[in-house]
């Protein structure tokens, strides 16, 4: 992540969507915490994606979501340009 906030250029835009994260209510999400550690596959829930984002440098982080879709969306801004439209 913090290889990423290093290319991003000042003002733009680093999204991650994801089709699985811990707490989504799906089939597939459940199988994935459930055998989770023992692929080696590290889940972050909706806070997690939040943190993730505040700790590397983003600034504007929107997380959204569908959990009965199964899927996330986590969109972080570096510092530089203007803020994240509603």
């Amino acid at each position: 992540m913090q290889e990423i906030f290093r290319v991003v250029k000042a003002g733009g835009n680093f999204i991650i969507i994801a089709e699985v994260y811990q707490g989504a209510n799906t089939r597939m999400a459940k199988l994935c915490e459930k055998y989770a550690s023992r692929t080696g596959m590290t889940l972050l829930d909706l806070n997690g994606h939040r943190g993730l984002f505040a700790e590397t440098g983003y600034s504007d982080t929107q997380v959204s979501a569908e959990p009965d879709k199964g899927w996330m969306c986590a969109i972080g801004r570096k510092l530089g340009g203007a803020p994240l439209s509603e």
